[in-house]
């Protein structure tokens, strides 16, 4: 049986949609093919693209991947 544990919302020029994840490493690859760079971050549940919002409930982004210690613009995404 499927238990969703995380939610990540869109909200933008679709409407809004919530899709269910049942562990970390799905939240990633949605999050890191819509991404498009630390300066959308809006803080550790939301980001945003040209096309919307994204808020993340469950998790955060820091459990995702993190800034890069040696380019402070780039964002890491973890080995999950």
């Amino acid at each position: 049986m499927y238990y969703p544990i995380y939610t990540v919302t869109y909200s933008g020029v679709d409407g809004e949609v919530h899709r269910h994840f049942a562990t970390l490493k799905e939240v990633q690859i949605y999050c890191r093919d819509r991404w498009e760079g630390l300066d959308y971050m809006d803080n550790d549940h939301q980001f945003h693209n040209d096309y919307g919002r994204f808020t993340l409930e469950g998790c955060n982004l820091f459990q995702l991947g993190r800034q890069s210690l040696t380019d402070e613009y780039s964002w890491v995404w973890k080995e999950l």
